[in-house]
C-alpha cells in the first residue's frame, strides 16, 4: 500500500522573463520544490512546471525582476 501523500491545488506559477534575466542562477538553490532547474548549455534557468508550487521564494531572490507570479493555465 502506498501512503497518502496531500495533494495541493496549485493556481499560480512562476513565470521567467528571458529577456530580464541575466543568467545568476540565484534562483535555483532557494526553490525547496526544485521547481527551477538547471539545463546543463542554457545560459538561464528553467521553470519546471511539474514541480512548482507558485509559493514566491524565487521572485523574492530575483534582483533582476525576472521572475514574477501568474496564474497557471489550465
Amino acid at each position: 500500500m502506498f501512503p497518502q501523500m496531500a495533494v495541493t491545488d496549485v493556481t499560480y506559477i512562476v513565470y521567467l522573463d528571458e529577456e530580464l534575466c541575466d543568467g545568476c542562477r540565484l534562483c535555483l538553490p532557494v526553490c525547496k520544490f526544485k521547481g527551477m532547474i538547471s539545463i546543463p548549455g542554457e545560459r538561464m534557468p528553467m521553470v519546471d512546471q511539474w514541480s512548482c508550487t507558485g509559493c514566491g521564494t524565487c521572485v523574492t531572490t530575483c534582483t533582476q525582476g525576472a521572475l514574477t507570479l501568474r496564474p497557471k493555465e489550465e
